[in-house]
């Protein structure tokens, strides 16, 4: 063993010398950057004893062919042709190599051709069919070969270069023009000659075919020998599933419609389908899979998606329509097959057809002359199919994370909208089907199989979705009807947890029943609440009936006055808030929990407290009943805050269960419109407890988001009774606030001012400047740049800038801009004013630029009667400026709707300063600004002019857009 091969498999298997390892990689990467180092390696690959080393040198020459190819000499190129085709004869014809090696030799062949050919190796193709006459070891090259090939030239890569692209197509003209007969030839010899002998060599040569057959001449396929040979395949369990796929192949080439159809009665595929039917699905039942009956049903899925299109494509016009009929003639021989294979057991098989069988049974009721008798029984069966084929098979665990049951879920939502379809299309027939299947498995629910009962119900529910007028008819008929066999029948006490999921979703989505009989809500109740509900011992039953428990009071809350003490009665012992961490004192405080409250997950416990809020908040529910029933709530919420904040924990461990109360807080309040008096006292109890809270832990994230949160809703309930506290509580929450707090802090102020209208002046006064500081401190100093590019910080920098600017909008809007220039204020007023300039020239984004322009209109017209010298000073030095320079900015997309908005306000603050400063502004504007700064003709002056006094609004702005921006 010489020094280059210790070298090469010193870097294959490295030793615990690394000094040893760096120079053998030095010495290799040499090997292969040297511009001779193929010719060392294609010595060396001759004459090498290990495989590591000659698949070494395998590698080398790859590398020197796709990367300095173009600078090899002439001669050279010929040279390493030749030795290429020696090595295929002499050394993979004269024994059987790895696949690895056979699969890199290949490639460096395929590359060859793909530089070469066929310009300096015309004969390529030749050469290496030639080569097949040889034995199987060489077919085997050759096949793979020609898959390289087609990933290498046929296949489409956007990373290729242009010029890449061009030589790729001259190779397949060239093709096409020269071997491709020859090419067939050799397939057809090879699959006669080892389909028996070698089967594999022949999968592999139908599997080289289907590629090929998109882009090259269809005849060259479709003629009698290929096709005889493709169709006796079928029947061979080892090449049945490649010749299936080449069928399809030929199936869905492209080509003009009425050609298609000629081709495919003449090809007989049709009865050739009919003929393999049984043989595909014959797999048994308790098989997870069936391939062949896939890929069967791929081809069959495709013949009938191409006669479905054909007959779409050919009923358009009047002289077409003739091949129509034929096409849908041949659909409906067709179909009886489409729906065996529909109807297959294996999922999988089913499944690779209901694109199509969704898209005919959308489709075909639409024709002229509507559905004939053998048109509904095509309905009909497919809805019998799908009731079948939703039924949950035995092999299924009900379990969300095993891959088999997500995909039959998958497959059961497909089936689903077939479903929807068909009812549709066919509705009193789809309708009587439901009613039979429903009531006869519910009446005999005790003696059939779970899933029989399961698939009835999840039709029912699936019919709810689409037919919400269905939804509405609950007072007498065949929903009302169904709906009372499922109580009276006790199917809410069916000892499987799947049906009383499908059972609770029905009655979701069928409330409107039990507000038309509410005598039937006591045992629905009863399930929601007991140990198949909210107390089931399976966490994602409970969660699931926590949430349909909140809706299901919801919709039908204006009937639920007789049941509302008992459900609050039986979730009392669920609703105190557990801590769920590691802290020793926190743990021990939350031991005397009731044990059932521990097992309810945190976002289970949120839809409880809503139910709570909407009971106690409901319109029929007495208001002292309503006070007694929220203080019993929220006092111990507010005990238990106490009692955690007295602990003193350090860091934020105690914030962690504090937030979780205050989000609790927050969900009760979410079933009240309004408060009364008998509420207020609990509501403010709850407010004072949450703002204790952020006091105590500022740092933490989701306490401050949960008190803001909660915050929002006392403003909804008790807008004057929150004001102290916003007044109090703001400014510390500004102090503490990162950027997300403060876009939901600004949202909260909106609220306030409209909620409270003039009132709210003394909170704007208070927080108009630590707002304004927060937001400058907080807003990321990007570049042009990276504002352009459109970055994250440039998009939260945007969305910081439009919450800010909506504010100062909001302030003006309610005529609170006094605020700004209110004593302890008016010092910084420049500091508001400039920001709000800045806003008009923020040019990546026209909707803030709209917003500032529109907030300078109301500072006009709310400051101009004022005389305030400051202000009319800073119109004529910055907003007059920044008019022009927001209309005439060069990126201004003056197509753009919020574009146009925004220079409407601009020219209306333009109209407005002219009422208000009348001719100095003329002048200023005209004589200051325009000539002298910016230097524009007199005659585009005096246009400007003349609009600005006497023009509408659109051809004011349509003069600025062509004429000021044009000059």
């Amino acid at each position: 063993m010489d020094d280059f091969e210790m070298a090469v498999l010193l870097c294959l298997s490295p030793t615990n010398d690394p000094v040893m390892v760096n120079q053998a990689l030095a010495y290799c990467n040499q090997v292969k950057e040297s511009a001779d180092g193929w010719k060392m390696c294609a010595q060396r690959f001759a004459t090498a004893s290990q495989d590591q080393v000659r698949f070494f040198c395998l590698q080398v020459i790859e590398e020197t062919i796709k990367k300095r190819y173009s600078s090899i000499s002439y001669a050279d190129k010929s040279q390493l042709r030749a030795i290429v085709l020696t090595w295929l004869t002499e050394v993979f014809g004269s024994r059987e190599e790895q696949y690895y090696m056979k699969s890199k030799f290949s490639l460096i062949i395929a590359l060859l051709v793909k530089f070469d050919y066929p310009e300096s190796w015309p004969t390529a193709f030749q050469d290496l069919m030639n080569s097949t006459s040889k034995g199987p070891l060489l077919v085997d090259i050759f096949l793979n070969v020609l898959h390289t090939i087609d990933q290498e030239v046929v296949q489409f890569d956007v990373n290729r270069l242009p010029e890449e692209h061009t030589h790729n197509t001259l190779i397949k003209d060239t093709m096409r023009e020269t071997v491709l007969p020859a090419l067939v030839d050799t397939w057809y010899h090879i699959l006669v000659t080892y389909c028996q002998s070698h089967p594999r060599l022949a999968s592999q040569c139908l599997d080289v075919i289907q590629t090929y057959i998109d882009w090259i001449e269809i005849t060259l396929i479709v003629n009698q020998r290929l096709l005889t040979l493709f169709f006796n395949f079928l029947s061979d369990e080892r090449l049945r599933g490649n010749a299936c796929r080449c069928l399809e192949e030929v199936v869905q080439k492209r080509m003009d419609p009425i050609k298609k159809l000629a081709m495919l009665s003449e090809i007989q595929i049709i009865p050739i389908l009919k003929q393999t039917e049984q043989t595909a699905l014959a797999a048994d039942e308790d098989e997870l899979e069936n391939s062949f009956g896939e890929q069967m049903a791929d081809l069959v899925s495709s013949v009938a998606t191409e006669l479905f299109e054909a007959w779409e494509k050919l009923s358009v016009h009047t002289e077409s329509l003739p091949y129509s009929e034929t096409a849908l003639s041949m659909l409906n021989e067709l179909m009886p097959t489409v729906l065996k294979f529909f109807d297959d057991m294996h999922f999988h098989v089913s499944d690779n057809v209901h694109e199509f069988v969704l898209r005919y049974v959308g489709r075909i009721h639409k024709k002229p002359g509507g559905l004939t008798a053998d048109d509904v029984n095509t309905y009909l069966t497919v809805l019998q199919i799908v009731q079948r084929r939703v039924r949950y098979p035995e092999w299924f665990t009900f379990s969300r994370d095993a891959e088999e049951d997500s995909k039959f879920f998958e497959y059961r939502k497909n089936l689903g909208t077939v479903f929807k379809s068909v009812t549709r299309a066919l509705p009193e027939a789809s309708v009587a089907f439901l009613q039979q299947v429903v009531l006869q498995a519910l009446q005999n629910a005790s003696s059939i199989p779970m899933p029989d009962l399961e698939s009835a119900l999840f039709l029912f529910f699936t019919y709810g979705e689409t037919h919400r007028d269905a939804l509405e008819k609950m007072k007498e008929g065949i929903f009302p009807e169904i709906l009372q066999a499922m109580i009276t029948n006790n199917i809410i006490r069916y000892p499987h947890h799947e049906i009383l999921l499908e059972v609770v979703e029905i009655f979701g989505r069928y409330h409107t029943f039990f507000v038309c009989h509410p005598q039937f809500i006591g045992p629905v109740l009863a399930m929601f609440l007991d140990e198949r509900g909210i107390r089931s011992s399976r966490s994602m039953i409970r969660s699931r009936f926590c949430c349909l428990l909140l809706r299901f009071v919801k919709a039908t809350i204006s009937v639920f006055q007789p049941f509302a003490e008992q459900t609050l009665a039986s979730i009392k012992d669920l609703l105190p808030i557990v801590y769920r961490g590691k802290v020793p004192a926190l743990v021990a405080l939350s031991a005397s929990a009731p044990v059932a409250a521990s097992s309810i997950a945190s976002e289970d416990q949120a839809s409880l407290y809503e139910v709570v809020g909407v009971l106690i908040g409901a319109p029929w529910m007495p208001p002292p009943q309503k006070g007694q029933f929220l203080q019993a709530v929220i006092a111990p919420m507010c005990k238990q805050i106490e009692e955690v904040m007295s602990l003193q924990i350090q860091g934020e461990a105690g914030g962690e269960w504090l937030y979780s109360i205050v989000e609790m807080l927050g969900y009760v309040t979410k079933g009240f419109n309004s408060a009364t008096e008998e509420t207020s006292a609990a509501f403010m109890m709850g407010l004072e407890a949450a703002l204790r809270v952020v006091y105590r832990y500022p740092q933490h994230t989701l306490v401050r988001f949960k008190v803001i949160m909660y915050l929002h809703r006392m403003l909804s309930l008790l807008p004057h009774a929150v004001l102290p506290f916003l007044q109090s509580a703001m400014p510390h929450l500004l102090a503490i606030a990162q950027r997300q707090d403060i876009e939901e802090l600004i949202v909260l102020l909106n609220q306030a001012i409209s909620a409270l209208k003039g009132s709210a002046q003394s909170l704007c006064q208070l927080v108009v400047l630590p707002l304004l500081q927060k937001v400058m401190q907080l807003t990321p100093q990007l570049t042009q740049t990276e504002i352009r590019q459109s970055t994250d910080e440039a998009q939260d920098r945007l969305r910081l800038l439009n919450c800010y600017y909506g504010f100062i909008h909001g302030v003006a809007l309610a005529n609170l801009s006094n605020v700004f220039i209110a004593p302890e204020n008016l010092p910084h007023v420049n500091q508001v004013l400039t920001s709000i300039v800045q806003g008009c020239m923020e040019a990546q984004d026209a909707g803030i630029q709209k917003l500032c322009f529109s907030t300078l209109s109301k500072l006009v017209d709310q400051w101009g009667a004022a005389n305030l010298s400051f202000f009319r000073q800073f119109i004529l030095d910055q907003v007059v400026p920044v008019c022009f320079q927001a209309a005439l900015h060069p990126l201004l997309d003056v197509e753009d709707h919020i574009t146009n908005q925004m220079l409407n306000e601009n020219l209306s603050l333009q109209k407005l300063l002219l009422k208000w400063l009348g001719p100095d502004f003329v002048q200023f504007v005209c004589d200051a600004y325009l000539h002298q700064s910016l230097h524009f003709p007199v005659e585009l002056i005096h246009e400007y002019r003349h609009h600005l006094e006497h023009s509408q609004l659109n051809h004011f702005r349509d003069f600025f857009k062509t004429r000021m921006r044009g000059s």
